[in-house]
């Protein structure tokens, strides 16, 4: 055999073997994820019924903080909402960040908001700015923040307070349930997207302590977790910033799946597009920054930053995997090709959907879109990341070429 052949095997050898090893990670990600999702809502997740005595009380030291941009025909609902889920005396800090079509306003009609407090920025600055503002405003013990499409219930903020005093969690995560008064074919889609993937994988992490991403959307914090600029401008996604920093700090975030949130979707395609571009490219420059700034992953809780990383590059990694595999035939060990890799994938996608499906004891009347979903968010993943490639920006130096003075430049 000569020279070029002994390379030319070599080549094909190293690059199915690398194929192989990164596939099977994607799986066993998968697989695992499913199992403990399982684990958390069969064994795990220990309803909560808050006592009289919780009920009862007046103030547990509480307070609400709503960002809100340009959200006057959903602003009110949601404050609306909220003012008779919190206890009497709580403080609702509602963040205008420089609407224009009279949010503040909406907000203020809101009758009975007693302890609430409108906070005007004058221009647009960011949710991270508004969120910092307004956690500057509350000072409670405890803060929930809620976005100004998302709503909420007593029970369930009695719920989270319970399992933060249980667990002595420094944040509590609600699970999201996209509002199922939201009408249309997308929402339908999105919704068991949220309960099957989303919540479902949250869950999981939480079994282990190493949730990756906090939901902005709905969640309860201690303040003493959080300084005054807890949110952070330098990514597009503020909740997995500090998610990240929070688990390099050691803190304890749970999951809480009695303590309800209901948000509204995207209801166009291209909406759903714009929100999961800044969603994925928020996670890659998570992933970039975070990496640099501790060099690994050796300081984060358990596996999270790991785990956060291939979650985020898991359509490349499958994609280079399906293109190693069609370039250079069978992986050395496994003799997987792209059909039997693309069939097993498939398979293992399938089989999380439906153990979460029957274990949340979703609508049968769901099952239809159940069967349509996996495929339009792997679609609506898969146009994302390539989006967000094509917009993820550049790094500069700041003061001193270390790693931990890595920025963001926009």
């Amino acid at each position: 055999m000569d020279r070029a052949a002994v390379q030319m095997t070599l080549l094909a050898t190293i690059s199915g073997s690398a194929a192989e090893i990164s596939i099977v990670a994607v799986w066993i990600r998968s697989l695992s994820s499913s199992a403990l999702g399982a684990f958390f809502v069969v064994v795990d997740s220990r309803p909560v019924s808050p006592s009289s005595q919780d009920v009862a009380r007046d103030d547990p030291g509480l307070g609400a903080v709503v960002p809100a941009y340009n959200e006057v025909g959903i602003i009110r609902r949601t404050v609306g909402q909220l003012v008779p889920a919190l206890y009497p005396g709580c403080k609702i800090i509602v963040v205008d960040d420089g609407s224009t079509d009279g949010t503040a306003e909406a907000a203020a009609s809101v009758p009975g908001h007693g302890e609430m407090k409108i906070i005007r920025l004058s221009k647009n600055c960011g949710k991270a700015v508004a969120l910092n503002n307004g956690l500057k405003a509350v000072q409670s013990k405890f803060v929930v923040t809620i976005d100004a499409d998302t709503t909420t219930d007593r029970r369930s903020i009695e719920c989270a307070l319970q399992a933060m005093e249980q667990t002595g969690a420094d944040a509590v995560s609600f699970w999201i349930d996209v509002d199922r008064a939201q009408p249309g074919v997308l929402a339908r889609l999105q919704s068991l997207e949220y309960a099957t993937t989303m919540n479902f994988e949250r869950a999981a992490q939480s079994v282990i302590g190493s949730i990756s991403v906090i939901p902005g959307a709905a969640t309860l914090y201690r303040a003493a977790c959080l300084p005054t600029t807890a949110f952070s401008s330098r990514t597009s996604t503020e909740d997995a910033d500090l998610t990240l920093r929070l688990s390099r700090e050691g803190r304890h975030l749970v999951l809480c799946r009695s303590a309800r949130a209901s948000t509204l979707v995207p209801s166009t395609l291209n909406g759903l597009l714009k929100q999961r571009r800044r969603w994925t490219l928020g996670h890659l420059q998570c992933c970039i920054l975070h990496f640099l700034e501790t060099g690994g992953v050796r300081r984060f809780k358990h596996l999270t930053l790991a785990n956060f990383i291939l979650a985020t590059l898991s359509p490349l990694i499958v994609l280079a995997a399906f293109l190693l595999m069609g370039c250079f035939g069978e992986t050395p060990l496994l003799k997987l090709s792209v059909v039997s890799a693309f069939f097993i994938s498939t398979v293992i996608v399938y089989l999380q959907r439906l153990v979460a499906f029957v274990l949340l004891k979703l609508p049968m009347t769901d099952v239809l879109y159940a069967l349509v979903e996996p495929v339009f968010s792997g679609f609506i993943q898969a146009a994302s990341f390539l989006l967000a490639l094509a917009k993820l920006g550049s790094f500069t130096w700041v003061d001193r070429p270390h790693w931990d003075r890595l920025v963001w430049h926009k």
